[in-house]
């Protein structure tokens, strides 16, 4: 976030409170004139948030591959190559 325009982060930050607040009141809509039944509403909502896990999932293996193994051994980036302990000292 250091080279972020403060402009757009105000822009990000407002849509997204926006959004929420629309997304809360088409749910209040849907569950007073449809009556949806809330174990189903939570089963829905539990496959929805299943897919997102899902795609973050996805994406950083993608990440994870790209970084390569040589490299990662050699500069000791990620914490999982790092060794646990170190014998030679």
């Amino acid at each position: 976030f250091v080279n972020s325009d403060p402009a757009g982060l105000a822009i990000g930050g407002i849509v997204g409170i926006v959004c929420g607040i629309v997304f809360g009141i088409m749910v209040l809509l849907v569950g007073r004139y449809f009556l949806v039944d809330i174990s189903t509403f939570f089963h829905l909502t539990t496959i929805f948030i299943l897919f997102i896990a899902a795609g973050l999932a996805r994406y950083f293996i993608h990440e994870f591959e790209e970084l390569g193994e040589v490299r990662a051994k050699t500069t000791n980036d990620p914490i999982i190559l790092r060794p646990l302990y170190d014998l030679t000292a």
